[in-house]
């Protein structure tokens, strides 16, 4: 038993990276906060960018998303 408790204290103090999901369709407001985290690198790691493509964007949408 004093082994399971250890263990689980162990897991409240672990520190685990912080994980960023930027969601943005290529509006203004998302994509000037896309562009200020993609900027921003040592204060946001581990960053997943996710583009959601309505099908009207305009070709400088799509140029600022590659």
């Amino acid at each position: 038993m004093t082994e399971l408790k250890t263990d689980a204290r162990l897991l409240k103090t672990a520190v685990m990276p912080r994980l960023y999901v930027m969601m943005f369709s290529g509006g203004r407001t998302s994509a000037v906060l896309a562009k200020h985290i993609k900027s921003n690198p040592d204060k946001y790691q581990n960053v997943i960018y996710v583009f959601l493509n309505t099908g009207k964007e305009v070709e400088k949408t799509l140029q600022f998303v590659d």
